[in-house]
């Protein structure tokens, strides 16, 4: 108890109100036992999220899967379906799960049979493709990418209600930030070993995945760490009934409305990745080599490591600004890029994987800025149905702009950036509707 507080003590800003003081004996007794809990749950979920990040670099539906099943000769339209499913699933459904978890409120449960769900997903699908290849293979690999998907769809859920029922508002930010910056560290190593060719994704994948797989268990079991979050059941009302109600306080929630507008209009921070990956592709082959991919992982890493915690400690100043920013920085980027694209065919990989840095840096910012932002907008009652209402929302969102820009891709990727960066304009413009939350 005492090295997680120590570490605790570390971590988050000096100026925390962990250290006050108190002349009241009973009161600081009191004080100092709350702040110990704090202490071991923050720790807790930084542990659980490193460990569950790295997983997710290992079992990634953009690196490992698809070379795995690029290797089994899967048809390339089921791979192409990895990712849509993977992202669609793990979004759409949470208004539904929330409305079941609302009504049976045990979130550390929750979180350890998701965390360990996700596990068994990868488990069971490196054990299924074994023996099996080609389209079988590939239909294989989709029901087992969409039982990852609705057990990451619980996680989601479940870990930003715990986050606010057990870490105070001025330390959120800090948590997610230190968190993202250590998963970069080991994303960084992963990328290197990618870059030099040590480690070859091909000839590894099988292993990658069930590596993975351990450290999802893993990260399951450490949920034992966390305090049990107390919370009130909520009325027993039949599914249909909850979903309609979670619809109402969309309604009757103008901030979460102009939230979930603002996220929407922000999306170009994730979805321009793959399209300036597409301006490093080789002359020779049309797409980008291995050798580069490593580059762009070991990139990534790197502004994961350089930037979370301070975005996370801005975020918990004022997550309002912090949206207001990114959305700013996103649209000049995104702009950067496609005025890059008219330059010429192909350019320089260092120019690319510099823009692709920044990218990663901003989108860091965007993802702690809109997760700090949503946590601290609802009280404890309302947080599932928050969360749930916008990841829903969100999840239609990118299948639809998703779409969009993959169809106007086919005749043009500037274009596409150009829309994205448009797009992040209007973001930047809606953060005004949003109330401080900091």
């Amino acid at each position: 108890m005492k090295i997680n507080q120590k570490i605790y003590a570390y971590l988050i800003d000096s100026k925390g109100n962990h250290c006050h003081k108190n002349s009241d004996a009973d009161t600081d007794k009191s004080t100092s036992e709350k702040n110990s809990h704090v202490a071991q749950s923050f720790v807790t979920l930084i542990v659980i999220n490193v460990v569950s990040k790295l997983a997710s670099q290992m079992a990634n539906t953009k690196t490992a899967l698809p070379w795995l099943a690029s290797s089994m000769g899967v048809p390339p339209f089921i791979i192409g379906l990895f990712v849509p499913i993977r992202e669609s699933l793990s979004l759409i459904p949470q208004v539904v799960f929330a409305g079941l978890i609302e009504r049976y409120p045990k979130q550390r449960f929750y979180l350890m049979v998701s965390l360990l769900g996700q596990g068994l997903s990868i488990l069971l699908l490196v054990a299924l493709t074994l023996d099996v290849s080609g389209l079988m293979a590939g239909m294989i690999m989709l029901a087992c990418i969409s039982l990852f998907a609705l057990s990451r769809c619980v996680t989601s859920i479940v870990s930003k209600d715990i986050l606010g029922l057990l870490i105070p508002k001025s330390q959120r930010g800090q948590l997610t930030g230190t968190s993202a910056s250590a998963a970069g560290f080991f994303t960084l190593v992963i990328g290197m070993l990618m870059a030099t060719g040590i480690l070859n994704v091909k000839d590894s994948a099988v292993w990658l995945l069930v590596f993975s797989s351990v450290i999802w268990m893993l990260a399951s079991a450490i949920c034992l760490c966390l305090s049990r979050p107390q919370k009130q059941k909520s009325q027993k009302e039949d599914v249909s009934a909850k979903v309609a109600s979670f619809f109402n306080t969309l309604k009757n929630t103008p901030a979460l409305s102009y939230f979930i507008c603002t996220r929407a209009f922000m999306v170009g921070s994730a979805l321009s990745a793959p399209y300036i990956l597409l301006l490093s592709k080789s002359e020779a082959s049309g797409a980008p080599s291995a050798g580069s991919l490593g580059v762009f992982i070991t990139v990534s890493g790197v502004a994961s490591l350089v930037s979370a915690r301070i975005w996370g400690r801005f975020a918990d100043t004022n997550s309002r600004s912090m949206m207001r920013l990114t959305a700013m920085l996103t649209a000049i980027i995104c702009a950067v890029a496609s005025a890059t694209a008219f330059w010429g065919d192909q350019q320089p990989l260092w120019v690319i994987a510099l823009i692709f840095f920044v990218l990663s840096v901003i989108h860091q910012g965007v993802r702690i800025a809109r997760k700090t932002y949503i946590v601290d907008l609802a009280d404890d009652d309302q947080r599932l149905r928050f969360v749930s209402l916008s990841n829903t929302a969100i999840g239609i969102v990118i299948l639809a702009i998703g779409g969009l820009t993959a169809a106007i891709a086919q005749w043009s990727v500037p274009a596409v950036l150009a829309l994205l960066s448009v797009m992040a304009l209007f973001a930047m413009a809606l953060t005004a509707k949003l109330p401080e939350v900091s």
